[in-house]
């Protein structure tokens, strides 16, 4: 979806190469104001059909337990599939992004289809400062992001953290599980 044209990375898109902002997340809903026109502008002139809501997305972590995002602006894609809860930020910086993102993005594959849950059809994903795109929970991601010693606390075959794991043990909240599928280039939980 990222790629088009024959891209393999998503640092030489026409999207990524348009960004030209300090700061746009969904969380702060700032995404209509300037500071994230760059932004819109650069996805509108890479993707024929893009549309841009605010609503609110209703899922499930995949323990199955309900949650959604209220009012968050949401970029549409013609194929159905969606990206939500988003942060571009050339010059991101602090205690757990010091060594090379500048953000992060959820999207749901499917759309509003179902099964409409993290780590099934819902993944999330770190961009790098290069333009690289890294999938969350994998050790790559996490060697971009982390400081060294807090690897195998996020990564997917080593946390401890519900919201980091991938296993269908009813605790898991899915977070690190596009690292998992892309590792073992199946669904295997």
């Amino acid at each position: 979806m990222m790629a088009h044209d024959g891209v393999t990375e998503l640092k030489d898109t026409e999207a990524f190469s348009g960004i030209k902002v300090e700061q746009c997340t969904s969380s702060k809903g700032n995404f209509y104001t300037d500071s994230c026109k760059s932004i819109r502008e650069a996805l509108q002139n890479t993707f024929t059909g893009i549309t841009f809501t605010t609503e609110t997305i209703n899922f499930k972590y995949l323990n199955g337990t309900p949650t959604s995002f209220n009012n968050v602006p949401v970029i549409h894609f013609t194929d159905g599939s969606y990206i939500i809860y988003f942060i571009f930020n050339q010059h991101l910086t602090g205690a757990t992004n010091t060594i090379g993102s500048m953000g992060s993005l959820m999207i749901d594959v499917n759309g509003y289809k179902n099964p409409n849950t993290r780590g099934r059809d819902i993944f999330e994903f770190q961009i790098s400062n290069s333009g690289v795109l890294y999938p969350s929970g994998s050790k790559a991601e996490l060697e971009l992001t982390t400081r060294p010693q807090n690897i195998d606390s996020r990564y997917w075959r080593t946390t401890t953290s519900s919201s980091y794991d991938c296993k269908s043990d009813g605790l898991s909240k899915g977070s690190g599980c596009a690292g998992r599928v892309l590792e073992e280039d199946a669904m295997n939980y």
